[in-house]
């Protein structure tokens, strides 16, 4: 799917533009009647009742025929980020070369060297 981006009213609002599927490295744009529909997301400030990081999501898809598909409103913010030994490990992961490496039914495995 292509999008167009707009500002509008202090938010960020995408809509589609064309569906298309790629075969064989071409995109081939689908007809209207073959779509979804129209779909929307937009990207706002939750608003003063929520953390100042807050926005607020939308997305709706509206079909010309079968109207409203789907509707979704939510509010996201920034995560914590997770104190450090707790949570996610930090840092890099140490794997074998490439090389030393080989797939076996229990898993990956370093060989011997």
């Amino acid at each position: 799917m292509t999008l167009t981006v707009a500002a509008a009213d202090g938010a960020l609002v995408f809509r589609s533009e064309r569906y298309f599927v790629e075969w064989f490295g071409r995109r081939l744009h689908l007809p209207g009647w073959l779509t979804p529909g129209a779909l929307t997301v937009t990207h706002a400030d939750a608003g003063a009742a929520e953390p100042t990081d807050a926005f607020r999501f939308t997305l709706e898809i509206r079909h010309p025929l079968f109207g409203r598909l789907i509707s979704q409103e939510a509010v996201f913010r920034d995560a914590e980020p997770a104190e450090r030994g707790k949570g996610l490990p930090s840092g890099p992961r140490r794997m074998a070369p490439a090389s030393r490496r080989r797939s076996g039914s229990s898993g990956d495995r370093e060989e011997p060297t």
